[in-house]
C-alpha cells in the first residue's frame, strides 16, 4: 500500500549513511521469502510497515522499531542500536491458562514467561526446544512425556517444552530442532545443553548426573 511505499523509500535513505556497519534489507511479507522471514520474525501483515534488526552476534536478538518509520526515526533507530540502548523483543504466543500450562506432566513455556520458569532458583529444569512439523521432534515425544512421567514425583524438577516455531527463547541461539537444556537450580547462568541419544534411558542417565539431589533409583 502507500503507507509500505513511503516507508521503504525512507528506510532507502538511509542505505549510505550505514553501509559497511548494518546490512538493510527490503521485504515483502507477501512473496514467499519474505513470508518466511514474517513467520521467523512473528510478525503478520497487520504489523507492516515495520523495521526490525537481527543481531547476528548477539544470539539472534530482534529489536523492533516502536513508532512511524521516517527516514529520523529509523536513523535513531538504529543509532540506538549501535549505541546499546534499545531492548530486545521475542515472539511470543499468550502465556497458557494454568488449566492448559501441563501437558501431562510437561510445562508449557512460551517466549513471554520463558525466562521465569528457566530463572527459578528453586527448581532445576529441564527444557525442550521443538517444532511440531519437525520428524525428530514427533520421534522423541513419547520419550519426552516418559521421561517427564518418571521424574513427576521430583519437587525441585522442572521438565518443560517450548514449541520454537511461535516462540522465541530468550538468551538461546536455536541452531536445530529439537534442542534440549538442562538449567541447574544453583547455576542458571550456565545451562548444560544435552547432545546424548534421544532415549529414555539417557536422558534419566543425563538427569542422575546433574542433579544434586537422588532423583532415581
Amino acid at each position: 500500500g502507500e503507507a509500505d511505499v513511503k516507508a521503504q523509500n525512507e528506510f532507502i535513505k538511509l542505505g549510505s549513511e550505514f553501509r559497511g556497519r548494518i546490512a538493510l534489507a527490503v521485504s515483502a511479507v507477501q512473496d514467499a521469502y519474505g513470508n518466511a522471514i514474517a513467520r521467523y520474525l512473528g510478525i503478520t501483515e497487520q504489523d507492516t510497515p515495520t523495521v526490525i534488526i537481527i543481531d547476528y552476534d548477539n544470539k539472534m536478538a530482534k529489536y523492533k522499531i516502536d513508532r512511524e518509520i521516517t527516514a529520523k526515526n529509523t536513523r535513531m533507530f538504529l543509532l540506538n542500536f549501535f549505541h546499546d540502548n534499545l531492548v530486545p523483543f521475542y515472539k511470543s504466543v499468550a502465556i497458557p491458562e494454568p488449566e492448559y500450562s501441563y501437558d501431562g506432566n510437561i510445562q508449557i513455556v512460551v517466549g513471554h514467561n520463558f525466562q521465569k520458569v528457566v530463572s527459578d532458583p528453586t527448581k532445576h529444569v529441564l527444557i525442550e526446544l521443538y517444532s511440531p512439523s519437525c520428524g525428530r521432534c514427533q520421534e522423541f515425544a513419547p520419550i519426552y512425556a516418559s521421561v517427564a512421567e518418571q521424574v513427576a514425583q521430583v519437587e525441585d524438577l522442572v521438565v518443560a517444552k517450548l514449541d520454537g516455531s511461535v516462540n522465541d527463547a530468550p538468551g538461546v541461539s536455536v541452531e536445530y530442532f529439537p534442542m534440549i537444556f538442562f538449567y541447574p537450580k544453583n547455576a542458571k547462568d550456565k545451562p548444560i545443553e544435552y547432545i546424548g541419544e534421544r532415549t529414555e534411558t539417557a536422558v534419566l542417565e543425563f538427569l542422575k548426573q546433574h542433579v544434586t539431589i537422588p532423583i532415581l533409583n
